[in-house]
């Protein structure tokens, strides 16, 4: 998956990419083009399927630091004490979410620089009905062959990724597992 810069038009500097936008990664130091490999995702035995070389230590399926599959953009938090709620909340949050969050429940002001939010469904004075209004935010992009998407829901007036994922719409004649090619015609 790439991603590029925004142009002075506001689309993305390089064609056929996301703006790095789409991840919130886009500042005046990004680099003009910036990728993500894509994950291992589940074994597939399909001989077709797009794939990644890999031969380290981890297991299949294991996050690692800077890429966009749910397994690393995924993780547990656990919030203890009298401030808390008990209980298990699914919200969308993020790492910057928890000073604010930390902070907020020692009774201390939030600075002004803060990037996160108070996690207000954790909180023991939370006054809401549980109900939480989550909208789908996602951005993709295809070509003839493929189209990439980045999952994200908006929260509270905030974006939070879920994934991404790189999907293949259509399989050119040639583009067969069993194809010779040295036989393939242009």
């Amino acid at each position: 998956m790439a991603f590029s810069r925004k142009a002075s038009d506001g689309a993305p500097l390089i064609a056929d990419t996301l703006p790095l936008s789409a991840v919130m990664a886009e500042h005046h130091r990004s680099a003009d083009l910036s990728f993500v490999l894509a994950d291992c995702g589940p074994p597939v035995r399909d001989a077709w399927s797009d794939g990644v070389y890999y031969d380290g230590a981890y297991p299949i399926g294991a996050g690692m630091h800077g890429g966009l599959s749910a397994h690393e953009l995924s993780s547990l938090c656990i919030l203890a004490g009298s401030a808390f709620r008990s209980g298990v909340v699914d919200t969308p949050t993020s790492i910057v979410d928890l000073a604010p969050t930390i902070l907020s429940s020692l009774g201390l002001p939030l600075p002004s620089t803060m990037h996160g939010r108070v996690i207000e469904e954790t909180l023991q004075h939370r006054g809401d009905s549980g109900q939480y209004n989550v909208e789908d935010a996602s951005v993709s992009i295809a070509s003839s062959r493929r189209r990439a998407t980045v999952f994200r829901e908006r929260y509270r007036q905030r974006l939070y990724l879920k994934g991404a994922a790189v999907t293949r719409l259509v399989r050119p004649k040639h583009d067969r597992p069993d194809a010779n090619p040295a036989q393939l015609k242009a």
